[in-house]
């Protein structure tokens, strides 16, 4: 006796596989790292040094922007740091979403 495969028993682990397959475990430190997109948020704060990441599942989803973001938060975090400035977020068909962004230490 064959017993069929049916696609939609493979569904939802599938969806489960994809959406995790984006998510980075954050650290206390990289949680509290305050993410902006105006210099201004920075001024005053002591520049650290540039971070960036690119996506390596190169897909084109919300996931992977976040999860290039949730990366330069540990990043800023390692670097002691407490508040990262996005500067730039494209997707290049070379390398898939690229985030550069800056970290700082900031008197808060």
């Amino acid at each position: 006796m064959v017993t069929a495969i049916y696609p939609r028993a493979y569904a939802i682990p599938l969806v489960v596989v994809v959406t995790l397959a984006g998510c980075v475990y954050l650290s206390p430190e990289a949680e509290r790292v305050r993410v902006v997109h105006e210099s201004a948020e920075v001024s005053g704060c002591a520049t650290l040094g540039p971070v960036s990441r690119t996506d390596p599942t190169w897909s084109f989803t919300y996931q992977s922007w976040k999860s290039n973001e949730n990366a330069l938060r540990a990043d800023t975090a390692a670097l002691g740091g407490d508040t990262l400035l996005i500067r730039q977020e494209r997707f290049s068909a070379a390398e898939g979403p690229r985030t550069v962004g800056e970290a700082y230490r900031c008197a808060r």
